[in-house]
């Protein structure tokens, strides 16, 4: 049985991926929530935002990681995963200050981005360690 649902099966893998979409949503909605951002429309697009940022760069490193024959531990895996997340804090602050530019100034949705995606990987990769 557990080679059906291991972290390294058929099943496992994606469910991998669907329990850190569904962390890293929490994650950041309890970062806006701890920033006093209550916006209901606020939170509904940050969940838009990962449900397309999250799948996206673990599609992303995967590929890369395999096409480049690169280990999870190795130097280059963190280079790379560093700067997907980088992209990933840009695509999500440009997309949410288009929306609530005009309501939150652009410095504070940048902080916000920051501290969320800084908040999730953290958390992400000390509970990764953990189970791994």
């Amino acid at each position: 049985m557990s080679e059906i649902f291991g972290i390294n099966s058929i099943i496992g893998i994606p469910l991998f991926y669907i329990g850190a979409l569904i962390l890293t949503i929490l994650i950041e909605l309890g970062v806006t929530y701890v920033f006093r951002y209550r916006d209901k429309l606020l939170n509904r697009l940050i969940i838009w935002v990962n449900l397309l940022t999250n799948p996206l760069l673990n599609l992303v490193l995967l590929f890369l990681g395999t096409l480049l024959m690169i280990r999870t531990d190795s130097v280059g895996y963190i280079i790379i995963l560093l700067l997907l997340e980088v992209a990933v804090v840009i695509v999500e602050y440009r997309i949410i200050s288009n929306i609530f530019g005009k309501l939150y100034t652009k410095k504070n949705i940048l902080w916000l981005v920051i501290v969320m995606n800084f908040a999730s990987f953290t958390i992400g990769e000390v509970i990764k360690l953990a189970i791994i």
